[in-house]
C-alpha cells in the first residue's frame, strides 16, 4: 500500500514538474518572439530614421512582426504566468482584449508594410510611429509590468 502511495506521489510530482517546464518553455518562447520583434523595430528605425537600408528592409521586418503578432495570444496559455515574466494577470483575466491588442499590432505592422511597399517614406514613418505607439506600446502599457 505504501509503495502504491509513493508511486502516486512520484507520478504527481513528475506531472507537476513537467507542467512547470512546459510553462517555462512557453515563457521563453514568447520572450524570444518579443526580443525578435524589438530587433525588427530597431531595423525599421535604422531605415526610416537613420537612413540605413532600404524600404525593402522595412517591408521584410514589418511582415515578420505582423506574422509574429498573430502568434502572441497562443504564447500566453493558462498557467504560464509564473517565473521570470513581466506579463500581468490581466492577460488571462481579459483574453479577448489581449487578443484584440495583438491583432491590432499585426494590422499596424501590415499597414507599415503596405506604406513601405508604396515607396512613400513619410507614410512609412507615420505607420512606424503608429505601430510603436498604438501596437507594441499600446499592448505593453496594459499587459506588461514596467522594467525595473
Amino acid at each position: 500500500m505504501i509503495r502504491k502511495h509513493l508511486f502516486a506521489v512520484a507520478a504527481l510530482a513528475l506531472v507537476a514538474t513537467a507542467g512547470v517546464a512546459v510553462a517555462q518553455d512557453v515563457v521563453a518562447a514568447r520572450q524570444d518572439l518579443m526580443k525578435k520583434n524589438g530587433k525588427e523595430m530597431g531595423a525599421i528605425k535604422a531605415v526610416l530614421v537613420d537612413k540605413q537600408g532600404s524600404l525593402g528592409d522595412v517591408v521584410a521586418n514589418a511582415d515578420s512582426i505582423a506574422a509574429d503578432s498573430a502568434k502572441i495570444p497562443e504564447l500566453f496559455p493558462a498557467g504560464s504566468d509564473a517565473g521570470e515574466t513581466r506579463a500581468l494577470p490581466i492577460i488571462w483575466e481579459k483574453p479577448d482584449e489581449f487578443a484584440a491588442k495583438a491583432k491590432n499590432t499585426a494590422d499596424l505592422a501590415m499597414a507599415l508594410s503596405a506604406a513601405a511597399k508604396s515607396g512613400d517614406e513619410a507614410a512609412a514613418l507615420a505607420a512606424f510611429g503608429a505601430l510603436g505607439k498604438d501596437g507594441c506600446g499600446g499592448c505593453h502599457a496594459t499587459f506588461q509590468k514596467p522594467k525595473g
